[in-house]
């Protein structure tokens, strides 16, 4: 490399010990300014000075190219979490928290499948096109007045659209999730029932999970059994009243029981039975009873007990011959204008207890009773409905035909 005239000769750490072993090297090379992170090096073989990568300027570099490394992984590791997140985000429905109309629907979630009452937390039922089909804006919905109350849930008179309505809520002490979900299961079930003897469901609303409120037409005239126990009651009679209303009742469960899949109401009694002066009797609530247990159904008392077929009791399947059961349990009261087993005595004389009543009904060795003054085809068909033996029972068609029989023929 000798007459090249070389300046400031740059080299790395490799090129100079491969130059150092050289047997011979020389080369006209001047050194003026090695530049920023090279120092001047004289090669060990020659009298020759080259640039060579300073000791420090190599560790710095060997460092950024390390945190460089590093950054790089931390932000790979960053990508593939936010990714990871939207894909589970996405598989579960939007957990954490859905959106209609540009506004939160629910912050909090409760999960179920929705199919047969059965529940799986963990999938969000506040995303269900049903719900959200039926949903109407909660600040539209005005409570009123405070109309009943029940073991789960209360009833108020409302406006919506400026219209009376009844708003249908949980109660305050049983606002959890889980009775959340299962109010939500029982709305949908209501917003896909059409009759005219069926209570007719308007839509849902709620600003969250606990304050989920069903909306429905109002009954001016309350349940059937704040009726029968008014002093209106003594005025009704089986040829005025009393039969147009068990043939409502009766027409609501032909409906029920012919829709594929049957749907079994299972909590049929004279207070799920609500009057309107103008349409007549009709059935309702749907659902909250069905996912009690039987403890709590025996601790309802005369809210519920009373009306359980035998079978139920002895823990057997439920059919729709178990609402035929209850359906003669309301003619009694219809025909007494009594709670059921009201006159029950136990073997002192006293009031008999329902778990004894209970008992009765589940060996066949008691029956709700009827007045001498019941026309005797209607006690006829009572007891008909109230056979121990399910398969004994009528169904809902064959009693809505013979109630008209009787209505028209002898009443």
């Amino acid at each position: 490399m000798a007459n090249c005239n070389l300046t400031n000769l740059q080299v790395s750490a490799s090129q100079l010990a491969l130059l150092e072993n050289l047997a011979t090297f020389d080369a006209d090379v001047a050194i003026t300014d090695c530049g920023s992170g090279y120092s001047a090096t004289t090669l060990t073989n020659a009298d020759v000075q080259v640039c060579t990568v300073s000791t420090s300027s190599s560790d710095d570099g060997g460092g950024s190219h390390t945190l460089a490394i590093v950054l790089g992984v931390c932000c790979g590791v960053l990508v593939l979490a936010i990714i990871a997140f939207l894909w589970y985000r996405k598989k579960h429905g939007g957990q954490f928290g859905s959106t209609k109309g540009g506004s939160t629907i629910f912050g909090t979630d409760i999960g179920s499948s929705l199919t047969g009452g059965d529940t799986t937390f963990g999938s969000s039922i506040w995303d269900d096109p049903d719900l959200l089909a039926a949903r109407i804006e909660h600040r539209d919905v005005e409570a009123v007045k405070l109309l009943s109350r029940g073991g789960f849930g209360e009833v108020w008179l409302g406006l919506y659209m400026n219209e009376n309505v009844a708003i249908k809520r949980l109660l305050n002490d049983k606002k959890s999730m889980q009775d959340a979900l299962a109010f939500a299961t029982e709305i949908k079930t209501m917003a896909r029932l059409d009759h005219p003897k069926i209570v007719h469901f308007i839509g849902v609303s709620w600003t969250n999970a606990l304050t989920i409120q069903a909306v429905t037409e109002f009954m001016d005239c309350g349940d059937l059994k704040s009726l029968l126990d008014s002093s209106r009651a003594s005025s009704l009679t089986w040829a005025n009243l009393k039969c147009q209303i068990a043939i409502d009742i009766a027409d609501a469960l032909v409906y029920l029981h012919t829709l594929n899949p049957k749907l079994i109401h299972r909590d049929l009694k004279s207070r799920n039975v609500l009057i309107d002066a103008q349409t007549g009797a009709k059935l309702s609530d749907f659902g909250i009873s069905r996912n009690r247990s039987f403890d709590e159904t025996m601790t309802a008392g005369v809210g519920t007990a009373r009306w359980i077929a035998p079978e139920v009791i002895l823990g057997g399947h439920y059919t729709e011959f178990a609402d035929i059961y209850s359906f003669g349990v309301v003619l009694s009261e219809l025909d007494t204008c009594k709670a059921p087993f009201y006159d029950a005595t136990n073997t002192n004389g006293g009031k008999m207890q329902d778990v004894t009543i209970l008992q009765l009904v589940s060996a066949g060795k008691l029956q709700p009773s009827f007045s001498d003054s019941c026309p005797p085809s209607i006690v006829k068909l009572a007891r008909a409905c109230l056979s121990f033996d399910p398969a004994q029972r009528p169904s809902a068609i064959h009693i809505s035909y013979e109630l008209r029989k009787i209505m028209k023929d002898e009443l």
